[in-house]
């Protein structure tokens, strides 16, 4: 990760995701949660966390819509990913996300 991508590591270094969950409610909102290791550029590692709530739409063609406010220090998100019988995917940022039941 580049220095400002993240500001937990401002100058930079590097990041691994570890796990996370994503629970969908009946009434339409959500609650995301994914743990990382992070490694800034010279230092030592940290654990760190990214958490998420918002709404969340399926269309009958298997395509999903995640909207989220601004929160937790993060910006607004508003993702399309797939949805299939036992799991959701999406690309943000260039990360590749999938949850399986």
């Amino acid at each position: 990760m580049s220095a400002g991508q993240d500001s937990e590591l401002p100058n930079g270094g590097t990041v691994r995701a570890n796990d996370g969950t994503m629970v969908l409610n009946e009434n339409g909102t959500f609650i995301e949660t994914n743990n990382f290791t992070k490694i800034p550029t010279g230092g030592q590692s940290f654990s760190s966390s990214f958490v998420s709530s918002g709404t969340y739409t399926v269309t009958g063609a298997g395509d999903v819509t995640l909207n989220a406010p601004r929160q937790n220090g993060f910006e607004a998100r508003f993702l399309s990913g797939t949805w299939d019988v036992d799991r959701i995917s999406y690309i943000e940022d260039g990360l590749s996300f999938e949850y399986r039941r």
